[in-house]
């Protein structure tokens, strides 16, 4: 929330979009109105946390499954609401998704959107990937020796064993996967993604943070400046 301080929530539909135990309506500090927040999380049990935490605002469990963090969820489930909305936030979301999976988001999203609407999501990008494979051999998650250096492939899978595959999940994988996308690629494979200024610039302990990127659909916006 500290990047849209200039914005003024009151007037938008706002969704966080895997919004775990709702850590963002949290950090937003009053500023997104209670009655426009919905937060969707694939984990019941941080919807229910969500709710106890702050029973004020709406909570969703979108029992989609998930190879990783919902495995006996329901394929492809789609998630409806009764209002359309002005700003969808995911973040850390797609980074741990397929590209099949980021394609479905985000056609959907756009279902959810008013004319003008905007999503923002993170993704890890193939720079991130030293530091974070250097980040899991600290924490004796891989015995990876080597750091991959040749970035012609689109997409990095490393699971947190330090298995490393190109393209497609590994079939009948059983630990959480991380993935790394080019830019590149990225702004040809979804025409109209922009990355905001400054959104990788930050960085927390020497490790830097996920890059930003906004999709803004087509029309008048409902809500000037986000």
């Amino acid at each position: 929330a500290s990047r849209l301080d200039a914005f003024d929530w009151t007037r938008a539909n706002v969704l966080d979009y895997g919004c775990n135990v709702g850590n963002f309506y949290l950090d937003a500090a009053g500023r997104i109105p209670a009655n426009r927040h919905i937060g969707v999380d694939i984990l019941e049990a941080s919807i229910a946390l969500a709710r106890q935490r702050h029973p004020d605002t709406r909570w969703i469990w979108l029992n989609r499954y998930h190879p990783s963090y919902n495995k006996h969820g329901v394929p492809d489930l789609a998630l409806e609401l009764d209002v359309k909305l002005d700003l969808i936030v995911a973040y850390s979301v797609f980074s741990h998704s397929d590209l099949d999976e980021l394609r479905a988001a985000l056609r959907s999203f756009e279902q959810l959107l008013n004319p003008g609407g905007t999503v923002l999501f993170s993704l890890w990008e193939d720079w991130h990937l030293p530091f974070w494979l250097d980040f899991l051999d600290e924490g004796g998650a891989t015995a990876r020796d080597e750091h991959p250096t040749d970035w012609t492939s689109r997409l990095y899978l490393v699971d947190r064993l330090g298995f490393i595959a190109d393209g497609v999940l590994p079939a009948g994988h059983l630990d959480f996967l991380d993935v790394f996308y080019q830019r590149d690629f990225m702004l040809r494979e979804f025409p109209g993604l922009t990355i905001p200024k400054g959104s990788a610039a930050a960085a927390t302990n020497g490790f830097p943070l996920q890059t930003i990127y906004a999709w803004r659909k087509p029309g008048v916006e409902r809500v000037a400046g986000i």
